[in-house]
């Protein structure tokens, strides 16, 4: 339209201007983002975005509604996608005749007939295709935007920029989907149904930038705002009219409610409510600019009501529709100017002339990086149980130059389930063992056995464990065969129906979901520096189990761990921990002597006192009246190789006392 054409070419001269250093304001140069274009509506929106972008002035359009989906990237992305899945002869030409990748018909022409050209397309196709069933659609998006230049190419365009926002959010969404699909063609499927506007899921189109750009606003929006320039290039046109064969509401002022005017009875009121509207959108536009405001006007008003026309006549027209008289633009302008000439300036847009765009020399200074003068924590760690006793474990093997009965190339978990090499009892004579006690024996040892029992029991309630399906999920699980589902079984309910006290008959098969808490991960915040010393001295003092002095540097940071069960009983809270060691061959190796034994040497004591900490801070946290003395139950250790039915058979019991509670809350 030409007024948008003479809006665009105007901003551009000033523009220029300011890149001469000709247009600035008192304290500032004048730039792009200073100055707005104001609209009733997208479709004005698209027309001066369009003008601009002609004379090479970016824009953005703040008030976008639509949908990304029907951007001109998503069909094209489609077709991509399409050929990636489906590397096909087809598919393959259509993908690169997409705008993406910008190859012209002639070249798409000689990549058909060339066989090596075609080969070399056909090749990348089946890797992005071998990529996204990899990877995922995001990892096969960037890398084939990497390999084929897409980003650069889509830059170098005058609206290079939103085409390459609109694809980057279309990846991200594509992203979100493929976690809901269960395939690559099915999220395919979606992207098409998405496209076609079949059931489709909103997203909004993006901003591609706000910077350096000349804002597009639409008059609702603009309200409350102020601009320093203000071009108004669509104020002359038409307001809306009534249709009598639409659904219309009005404002009844004698019953103080809106109505629907069914019989079309009331399209005077309709009519004014219309016009009041427009004139109060005028009022908005006409008060935005700060410093300037540029409106365009056609030659004469001709056609219909307009505010802008309301205004000038001083409300000659009132509010009739349809006008009974041409009016001069020029003249009425005129006479609204008179006394104020050099405040208003009035120029035929004939005379209005586009002229290439001035780029502004950016001045060569010297750059240079800026010294970091802050301070870095050097000694700040996240550290878990498994590390630090693996920092003991080498300061040890290196002060006493021994061998160790620990692999130091091996987790925590490595060497949680195999024997203690220092639990070795001597050999005795020993009664022939059943046909259960031997399957037990004969179970698979290491960090993978151990890894699974955790997994296994983190999503199996503990009343399904004695069953036959929970048996062959674990066999799954362990890579058992099919045979071993019924011992499975017998042990899996030996295990849920121990006692896990000696004088209660509680066991965990009688723990519901509601009262417990499975794999509860913690941080502990070290609030100062962790002292091996201050930590030994805690233990040395309160602690009855003998426990080795832990040798370990300062650290300063978070402590992390997880928590395999907390559950709540008789209004305590208990925790307890799973091992699968493998301590001997029967049963009497899992007796109260030997699991003490088992604790020390492995150091679980330092485990759970520090998961005693956290679980305690935790619960007086989340509960004001809580009492360590009367709230904490204690400390269940599970070795579940020894849990054969018997009362607290392979389970080690402990409550740390409140003394010793209370002096490792002050180490850490």
């Amino acid at each position: 339209m030409e007024h948008a054409r003479a809006t665009a070419i105007a901003i551009q001269q000033w523009l220029n201007a300011a890149a001469e250093g000709q247009a600035h304001f008192v304290d500032k140069p004048l730039l792009a983002e200073n100055i707005a274009v104001l609209v009733r509506d997208r479709y004005e929106a698209g027309w001066i975005k369009s003008e601009l972008q002609k004379l090479g002035v970016a824009s953005v359009y703040l008030s976008e509604q639509s949908s990304v989906f029907d951007s001109p990237v998503a069909a094209q992305l489609a077709l991509i996608l399409k050929a990636c899945l489906d590397v096909g002869e087809r598919s393959i030409l259509n993908a690169i005749g997409t705008a993406l990748f910008a190859l012209n018909a002639a070249e798409i022409r000689q990549i058909h007939q060339d066989e090596n050209q075609w080969q070399k397309w056909a090749d990348a196709f089946s890797y992005y295709q071998r990529l996204w069933q990899r990877q995922g659609i995001l990892a096969m998006l960037q890398q084939l935007l990497l390999r084929e230049h897409i980003c650069e190419r889509l830059l170098a365009r005058p609206d290079g920029e939103r085409q390459l926002t609109d694809l980057l959010h279309l990846a991200e969404l594509l992203q979100q989907a493929a976690a809901l699909q269960e395939s690559a063609a099915a999220l395919l499927h979606w992207f098409e149904k998405q496209i076609r506007d079949d059931g489709r899921q909103e997203a909004q189109i993006r901003l591609e930038s706000e910077r350096q750009l000349v804002k597009i606003v639409s008059v609702h929006k603009s309200k409350g705002l102020e601009y320093d320039l203000v071009c108004l290039p669509f104020l002359w046109r038409p307001a809306r009219t009534i249709s009598k064969n639409g659904l219309h509401l009005y404002y009844d002022k004698g019953k103080e409610q809106i109505c629907w005017d069914m019989q079309n009875q009331h399209q005077q009121e309709l009519a004014e409510e219309l016009f009041a509207e427009e004139l109060r959108l005028l009022y908005v536009a006409l008060t935005r600019a700060k410093y300037q405001m540029l409106l365009t006007l056609p030659a004469t008003f001709t056609d219909k009501w307009n505010a802008l026309l309301y205004t000038l006549t001083q409300g000659e027209i009132a509010t009739q529709q349809q006008l009974s008289q041409t009016y001069s633009s020029a003249e009425l302008v005129a006479q609204f100017a008179r006394g104020q000439e050099q405040e208003v300036q009035i120029q035929e847009a004939s005379t209005l002339q586009a002229t290439p765009p001035i780029v502004q020399k950016a001045e060569n200074k010297a750059l240079s990086a800026r010294v970091f003068e802050g301070h870095i924590e050097q000694n700040w760690h996240i550290i878990s149980f498994s590390a630090l006793e693996q920092g003991h474990l080498r300061h040890v093997y290196l002060q006493e130059n021994r061998n160790s009965a620990f692999d130091f190339g091996m987790d925590a978990t490595d060497y949680e389930d195999a024997s203690s090499t220092d639990l070795t009892e001597p050999l005795t004579e020993i009664a022939p063992l059943d046909e259960h006690q031997q399957w037990l024996n004969s179970l698979p040892r290491g960090r993978q056995f151990g890894t699974q029992i955790h997994r296994f029991a983190e999503v199996t309630e503990f009343a399904q464990w004695p069953t036959d399906i929970a048996a062959e999920k674990l066999c799954r699980m362990l890579r058992l065969d099919e045979e071993n589902i019924t011992s499975m079984s017998r042990w899996l309910g030996n295990i849920v129906n121990t006692p896990l006290f000696a004088e209660d008959a509680l066991c965990l098969s009688q723990i519901q979901d509601k009262d417990c808490l499975k794999e509860l991960g913690f941080y502990i915040n070290i609030r100062q520096d962790f002292d091996a010393n201050a930590f030994n001295q805690a233990l040395k003092a309160h602690h009855h189990l003998s426990s080795e002095p832990l040798v370990f540097e300062q650290i300063r940071g978070m402590l992390r761990g997880t928590m395999d069960l907390v559950f709540r009983y008789q209004g305590r809270y208990y925790l307890l921990d799973y091992k699968s060691n493998f301590l001997g061959e029967t049963a009497s190796a899992y007796g109260k002597e030997q699991l003490i034994q088992t604790i020390c040497a492995q150091h679980y004591d330092w485990q759970y006192l520090l998961y005693c900490v956290a679980l305690n801070r935790y619960l007086r946290e989340r509960d004001p009246q809580y009492s360590y003395e009367q709230h904490f139950g204690g400390v269940l250790y599970a070795f579940l190789r020894g849990m054969d039915g018997q009362p607290q058979g392979g389970i080690f019991f402990d409550k740390p006392s409140p003394a010793l509670m209370a002096a490792l809350e002050e180490v850490f």
